[in-house]
């Protein structure tokens, strides 16, 4: 396999574009903002894609990209760089709070965000699209027929008829074009990276009693390098500040890949926190008269997984395929199909994930779970078709399928 090399990106300002009106004006270049600009660049539109930081920029996540974000890494040409740039594991192992213990095979691909959204920016700007370093702090309908963007940090002002707002979970553009309705986050998560020369093969998730509910990770994202994080709902009763703080003290002193990657490595990151906007609420308008959103913003993030990264794909390419329907039957009213989309194509994918946590965050139920998991032939299929996305979650969280699992 080539080592892998980080493209160059062109940070240039707003000042510097000889363009100031375009066909579309995306704000936020990460996956989702890149892959609806890549999009439509291909259909043949002009595309003007900011982001408030030059890149390459860091991003918190967990950094693994499961079969539905593979699935569209192919389709923008992708997927073989991401590879490179980070690594390809075949396991995954989930331990209950009780330290029960079940595999998880499948193929899942990891990447350090700083890597994933450069190679998608770079992708999208070689598909023909625009890019400038611009903190777009407003988008104002000026008329029937535009939108404008303005830079708060050079004072310029883009143009194009319509918008699409990518911010990923900093709220206040979405807030301000009137499309956030509640901008409490869902969950909140911590990463660090890890050097260390301790050797792990698989993706390590733990779930503790003293943090439900949440979970702990292990990552592996390239050679000797690791991303360990944890992250908890955020409920009106939890101080998730506590719970985030004892997630972190049990992954270096009482598991035994935490210890052992600690005792062999150290920390080369600060600690990173981000907030998470999962199972698409919390914004039911996702297109407001000629402003989109796609990506995290609108909540696309499984709950459970924490995995988002496949959904705001998906998202980018729903977006860009009803910007080109409107745009070229010179209909803008067509926007408004976009809602019904994300409503058909999307949300029911979220029901078997919210009903998967909500047996997960319960430590009992989790272990009796894992145990059952650990026994059952069955319940081990299901649950990797789950990971793998090519099941149903409730094939695998529902009583009924327990009973099933004595008998098969």
């Amino acid at each position: 396999m080539n080592e892998y090399t980080q493209p160059r990106i062109d940070n240039r300002n707003l000042s510097s574009l000889p363009d100031k009106t375009y066909d579309v004006l995306i704000v936020g270049a990460g996956p989702a903002g890149s892959s609806c600009a890549a999009y439509l660049a291909r259909h043949g539109h002009r595309v003007l894609l900011v982001d408030r930081k030059a890149f390459p920029r860091d991003k918190p996540c967990g950094d693994c990209l499961l079969p539905d974000a593979q699935r569209s890494l192919t389709d923008l040409k992708v997927l073989e760089s991401v590879s490179r740039a980070g690594r390809i594991l075949e396991n995954a192992t989930v331990y209950s709070p009780s330290g029960y213990s079940f595999d998880v095979p499948g193929t899942y691909i990891t990447c350090p965000r700083e890597r994933l959204d450069t190679i998608l920016l770079d992708r999208a700007i070689r598909d023909g699209v625009s890019f400038a370093v611009a903190d777009v702090d407003e988008l104002k309908v000026e008329d029937d027929t535009t939108v404008a963007g303005h830079d708060r940090v050079t004072g310029e002002t883009v143009r194009a008829p319509l918008a699409v707002v990518a911010t990923g979970y900093h709220a206040s553009l979405a807030r301000a074009s009137g499309l956030l309705q509640n901008s409490v986050p869902y969950a909140i998560a911590r990463r660090r990276y890890v050097r260390s020369n301790y050797r792990l093969d698989r993706m390590v998730l733990m779930y503790g009693k003293r943090i439900a509910p949440g979970y702990m990770w292990i990552i592996p994202v390239g050679p000797e390098l690791y991303n360990v994080g944890c992250g908890v709902i955020n409920l009106p009763h939890l101080n998730t500040s506590r719970l985030l703080r004892r997630a972190e003290r049990f992954i270096a002193e009482e598991s035994e890949h935490g210890r052992e990657l600690m005792a062999h490595g150290e920390p080369v990151s600060p600690v990173h926190g981000a907030a998470l906007r999962c199972q698409l609420i919390g914004l039911p308008p996702v297109s407001r008269g000629r402003i989109l959103a796609v990506g995290e913003i609108m909540g696309t993030t499984f709950p459970f997984t924490g995995e988002g990264i496949g959904k705001a794909l998906e998202s980018g390419r729903l977006a860009a395929s009803v910007i080109d329907r409107a745009k070229r039957r010179a209909n803008y009213r067509i926007v408004s199909d976009y809602s019904a989309m994300v409503d058909s194509q999307l949300r029911p994918q979220y029901r078997g994930y919210i009903r998967a946590q909500r047996w997960l965050t319960r430590p009992s139920i989790n272990d009796f779970l894992a145990k059952r998991i650990q026994r059952s032939t069955y319940l081990q299929q299901e649950f990797a078709r789950f990971m793998q996305q090519t099941g149903d979650p409730r094939r695998v969280f529902a009583l009924g399928e327990i009973i099933k699992s004595y008998f098969k």
